[in-house]
C-alpha cells in the first residue's frame, strides 16, 4: 500500500545556510546535499510499502514533480562535467543527493546547486521557486563515511514509513542488542543508523591539539544536523550537548539506568524525542535505586558511546 503524507508535514532540520567555516567547497570532495521541497510545490513522490508482511521494505516512487526532478538533474549533471551522482532518493517532501565533486570547480558547489534548483524552477513553469533558499550539506571527512551516508540514503524510504506506521516505537522502552550486549532503549532508535555520529568525550589526557581536533569535529557535527553520542557527564560536556540542541543536532545519550515500564522523560527530552532528535540508551534493567557514577562506569559508559559513534547499526 502507498503512504502519501500530507503535503503540508514539515521536516526538522538544521539551518540550511549555515556552511564549514574549514573547508573549500570548491574542492575534490564527497558531499551528502539535502534540498526541501518549497510548501507550494507539489508533493514529489509517494512512498510505497514493498511486502505487506515480514521485514518492513519500502521504495519511493515518483509524481510529476519528482520525474522532473531526475530530469533536472540529468542535464545539470551533463553540463557541470566535474559532479559525479553516486546515489539519490527522492522524498515526498525532500531530495538527498550523494555527490562527487571529482576536480576543483569553478565556483563553490552551492553557487551550482542554485544553478540545479533554477533549473527545477523554470522547467516546472511554477510562480513560486520549486524548491526552499539554501541547502543542507554533510562532508565526507573519514574512512568509511561514503559508504554510510550512501546507505543512509538508500534506506530513507524505510525509515520514513516506520516512523508514521509504528510511532509507538518512537515513545516508549524497547530493548536492542548493540554487539552481544542487551540496552533499554527509549526514543528514535534509527538514530543509529545515522551516517554521521560523534562521540562526545573531554578527558584531561588530550593534548591541546588533539582536543582542537576533536572539537572540530563535533562542531561539524552539529553543523550539519548529526548526532552526537555521549554520557555527557563533565560540564564541558554538557555545554556541547546543549549547543547541539540550540543547533538542530540530535543526540544519543548513555544514561546509568535502565528505563521503567511507565517511563516518561523530562519534559525537554520528551520535546526532543517528538521531534525524533533524541534516543536514550541505559543499562537493560530498570533499578529503583539511584545509580551512583563510578569511574569504571563512566568509562563502560564512554566506551560504548565510541561503539556506537563507530559502528553501530539497528
Amino acid at each position: 500500500m502507498p503512504f502519501l503524507p500530507n503535503q503540508q508535514l514539515s521536516r526538522k532540520h538544521p539551518d540550511y545556510l549555515q556552511r564549514a567555516r574549514w573547508h573549500d567547497y570548491k574542492e575534490r570532495c564527497i558531499y551528502m546535499i539535502t534540498l526541501m521541497k518549497n510548501p507550494e510545490t507539489p508533493v514529489l513522490s509517494e512512498i510505497i510499502r514493498e511486502n505487506a508482511s515480514g521485514k518492513l521494505k519500502a521504495v519511493s516512487r515518483n509524481f510529476p514533480a519528482g520525474e522532473l526532478i531526475d530530469r533536472c538533474l540529468q542535464s545539470w549533471l551533463h553540463n557541470t562535467g566535474s559532479i559525479t551522482l553516486l546515489n539519490k532518493v527522492i522524498m515526498p517532501d525532500h531530495v538527498h543527493l550523494l555527490l562527487f565533486v571529482t576536480e576543483t570547480l569553478d565556483e563553490p558547489i552551492g553557487t551550482h546547486l542554485r544553478k540545479f534548483k533554477g533549473l527545477c524552477t523554470r522547467e516546472s513553469n511554477l510562480s513560486h521557486p520549486f524548491f526552499t533558499h539554501g541547502f543542507n550539506d554533510k562532508i565526507v571527512y573519514r574512512q568509511g563515511q561514503r559508504q554510510n551516508f550512501s546507505d543512509y540514503i538508500a534506506d530513507n524510504p524505510r525509515r520514513y514509513l516506520a516512523r508514521r506506521l509504528f510511532p509507538e516505537y518512537f515513545r516508549r522502552s524497547l530493548k536492542i542488542k548493540i554487539g552481544e550486549e542487551t540496552y533499554s532503549a527509549f526514543g528514535n532508535l534509527f538514530l543509529l543508523n545515522h551516517p554521521h555520529k560523534s562521540a562526545v568525550r573531554i578527558s584531561r589526557s588530550y593534548s591541546a591539539d588533539e582536543l582542537m581536533r576533536r572539537k572540530k569535529e563535533w562542531e561539524e557535527t552539529i553543523r550539519s544536523g548529526g548526532v552526537l553520542v555521549s554520557p555527557f557527564i563533565s560540564q564541558a560536556e554538557k555545554e556541547i550537548r546543549d549547543n547541539a540542541i540550540a543547533g538542530g543536532a540530535s543526540l544519543i545519550i548513555i544514561t546509568d539506568n535502565g528505563f521503567p515500564e511507565r517511563y516518561k522523560p523530562a519534559l525537554s527530552q520528551f520535546q526532543l524525542c517528538q521531534e525524533g532528535r533524541l534516543l536514550l540508551i541505559g543499562p537493560a534493567d530498570y533499578s529503583t535505586r539511584t545509580p551512583i557514577l563510578t569511574r569504571e562506569k563512566a568509562i563502560q559508559a564512554n566506551t560504548l558511546a565510541e561503539t556506537i559513534a563507530q559502528s553501530a547499526k539497528l
